[in-house]
């Protein structure tokens, strides 16, 4: 799983304009991952990542504006992952995030 680790610009385009965080993604089994990083957002960690083929899930808990945890499920295809972020009550967000290293 070579292709999910290692240092990831995450952009999610939010009503409040275009949010970025740079993340650090590490395996932690077969399929799974977590990671963590700062961005506008304050600390982020990354949980119950998992690659599935192509289609990669996992959870986002940032603390601002305030603590929440959010869903993502992208499609991976080299170092470009696509997707949807969703936030729950404000619905779901564009995410694309770009591997830097």
């Amino acid at each position: 799983m070579a292709g999910i680790e290692g240092v990831w610009e995450f952009a999610v385009l939010s009503p409040m304009g275009e949010q970025k965080s740079d993340l650090t993604l590490t395996s932690s089994g077969d399929t799974s991952f977590s990671g963590g990083g700062t961005g506008p957002s304050g600390n982020v960690e990354i949980l119950d990542g998992e690659v599935n083929g192509d289609t990669v899930t996992f959870k986002m808990k940032t603390s601002k504006p305030f603590p929440m945890t959010l869903k993502g499920e992208t499609t991976l295809s080299g170092d470009v992952m696509e997707g949807k972020l969703d936030t729950g009550a404000f619905g779901k967000l564009n995410l694309k995030a770009t591997k830097k290293s």
